[in-house]
């Protein structure tokens, strides 16, 4: 019995030095990182009020978590996982595995800054896709310069690379970007379909403030690369200033006669547009498209209140439709927000009724 107690005894100190050990490996490994994320869900009605149509229904849960850890005094280690689901009513549902969104590594020191790994695109054409390869920013005085090269992306088979250079002139804050992709138009993707053609896009953006307004514009054109398809270029006009409590502003968006810049095929683009159902590929084409959008938006205590109005014409088409928008968002705390969002989307295709239907939607999003 003396003997069994001796060897607990040992065995005791024996654990309690392995805890020690590994307590101490991991104080070590996360002391210099910094945890951060979200968790969201959403629950989205739509009503098609066309003759034929119906009530569905679908839902959306989004979890993501960053790890940032400094690694030494200039590299810093950034991982994001995500698990995300969205189902429709009455689809059968099982539980998300845990992807891997975003892992790069960061370097910065003095001027420089630059990054390896996956990441997502900061340029106009494709800013939130997703990247694997490298960038860097320069700040050279006044001018920031920007430089990202990416041997896979999230937009189309192939490589595509981003320059840039950004600086104050005056009053107004001047970009010019220029984007590269090159397609490969043999591989197949999974659905069956080659490499898309989004070929080379040059943006020009100015933004002030002047008397209390907002203002900024965007010229974007794309030379692509498939013989025989036209160029294409978008315009984008933005304002916006508040009076008394209420923000106002008014976006402008406008295509050429032979159609947009790539960025049309993303909505989220900053060279597209995007409300809640009206975006630039709502209608049939994207050719001599004109947008006009306005909103209104007010506080009162911890609601905000937006009432939201969009029109998308295409005249050699005879396409148009609007979106009425009425949103309201609260903020229970720093870290937990409720938005409600109602919308009314209508589109006449040569004075035929092709689109009538009513979104609902409530979301509930914790940030960390």
């Amino acid at each position: 019995m003396k003997k069994f107690a001796k060897m607990s005894l040992v065995a005791a100190v024996a654990v309690a030095g392995l805890t020690n050990v590994s307590a101490s490996s991991l104080e070590d490994a996360v002391k210099n990182t910094e945890i951060s994320g979200k968790v969201y869900v959403e629950f989205l009605s739509g009503a098609d009020n066309t003759a034929s149509g119906s009530t569905t229904g679908t839902t959306d849960m989004d979890f993501d978590v960053t790890f940032s850890t400094k690694v030494n005094d200039n590299v810093t280690s950034v991982v994001t996982l995500e698990a995300d689901s969205a189902n429709t009513e009455g689809a059968d549902i099982s539980d998300q595995a845990v992807g891997l969104d975003t892992i790069k590594f960061v370097y910065a020191k003095n001027n420089l800054t630059a990054t390896a790994g996956r990441f997502s695109s900061v340029a106009p054409t494709d800013d939130g896709d997703k990247l694997e390869g490298l960038s860097a920013t320069y700040k050279a005085g006044v001018a920031s310069l920007f430089a990202s090269y990416g041997v896979t992306n999230a937009t189309t088979i192939g490589d595509v690379a981003n320059l840039a250079i950004m600086a104050p002139v005056g009053p107004v804050n001047l970009e010019a970007w220029y984007t590269v992709y090159a397609p490969d138009t043999t591989t197949a993707k999974a659905a069956g379909t080659v490499g898309s053609d989004f070929g080379k896009t040059s943006t020009l953006v100015a933004s002030t403030t002047l008397e209390g307004f907002n203002l900024a514009a965007r010229y974007s054109a794309t030379d692509f690369n498939t013989v025989g398809q036209a160029d294409g270029s978008t315009l984008r006009l933005d304002a916006s200033t508040t009076v008394s409590n209420v923000t106002l502003a008014a976006t402008y968006v406008s295509t050429d006669k032979d159609g947009g810049a790539s960025a049309h095929t993303d909505a989220a683009a900053a060279n597209s547009f995007e409300q809640s159902q009206l975006t630039m590929d709502s209608l049939s084409t994207d050719v001599d498209l004109s947008i006009w959008a306005v909103s209104a938006t007010v506080p009162y205590n911890e609601v905000t209140y937006q009432v939201a109005y969009a029109n998308i014409d295409a005249d050699t088409a005879n396409d148009d439709a609007t979106e009425l928008r009425l949103r309201a968002t609260h903020m229970m705390s720093s870290n937990f927000k409720v938005m409600a969002t109602y919308s009314m989307y209508q589109e006449e295709n040569a004075g035929v009724e092709v689109t009538d239907n009513d979104s609902t939607r409530i979301e509930f999003k914790y940030s960390f």
